[in-house]
């Protein structure tokens, strides 16, 4: 075996996880970069996109990383590397918790804080005003905040893909966080993880914040959707984390 195949053997997989209101095709920077070298995919999560709504209308984390795995199963990812945004980034650490020996990395994308350290009020608040007759004002204000330092065409590709996303299931998903804990799962997974910010958004609350020994890289400039925003700037990170990935098989 040459030098060349056995780095191409251990090659991670990667597998890319939107964020809440997404589709797959807001990957479509990293998709093109990586295409050349190793095989990537984005998926439309449950409710999303093309995807149909999850039957039982369960979008926490953990009901919408059991079906991403069997879409590792069907495609057979293994190892793979996960690349989650936001919402995409609590699925990829629930995937990582229940198939740690399929999960090469994780590469969490400016994900949201701890939700079990902020204010119970603010939170119920917030839910509350995604009740119907409020929803479409509450949920353009809260993008429209998470899109400060956006690029006009990254603005309008989250805002058309969110107006194609019904409200059950952004609701659902929003509710479905304020609990869930993603600091245990994270602390546990042995492999190379990583968590990528817009410069803005850092908080006491933030995952690199309240998990030891969470790396962090920040982009500044950019809004929620950062690497749509800087792609070439992200994509130098993706081929270091991947690298770092590769390295630990």
């Amino acid at each position: 075996m040459t030098e060349a195949d056995r780095l191409e053997r251990v090659k991670s997989h990667v597998l890319f996880l939107h964020a809440l209101g997404g589709s797959a095709s807001q990957w479509r920077a990293q998709i093109e970069h990586l295409e050349p070298s190793r095989l990537a995919v984005a998926v439309d999560l449950p409710g999303h996109g093309v995807s149909a709504p999850a039957e039982d209308g369960d979008y926490s984390p953990e009901a919408i990383a059991a079906e991403v795995g069997s879409v590792l199963d069907a495609l057979g990812l293994r190892p793979v590397v996960l690349v989650g945004h936001s919402y995409g980034a609590f699925v990829a650490i629930a995937l990582a918790a229940g198939r740690p020996a399929d999960v090469a990395g994780i590469l969490l994308v400016d994900p949201g804080p701890d939700l079990r350290r902020e204010s119970p009020e603010e939170a119920r608040a917030f839910l509350a005003a995604l009740a119907p007759e409020t929803y479409r004002d509450a949920i353009a204000a809260h993008y429209e905040g998470a899109l400060t330092d956006a690029k006009p065409e990254v603005r309008d590709a989250v805002l058309g893909a969110l107006s194609g996303t019904p409200r059950e299931v952004v609701f659902g998903a929003l509710s479905s966080l304020a609990s869930f804990d993603a600091v245990i799962p994270l602390e546990a997974f042995s492999g190379p993880k990583l968590s990528v910010i817009a410069e803005q958004h850092a908080g006491p609350s933030a995952l690199h914040e309240v998990v030891e020994d969470m790396p962090v890289r920040s982009i500044a400039g950019v809004s929620h959707w950062l690497h749509m925003d800087r792609p070439e700037g992200f994509n130098e990170i993706l081929d270091e984390f991947l690298l770092e990935a590769d390295a630990r098989r």
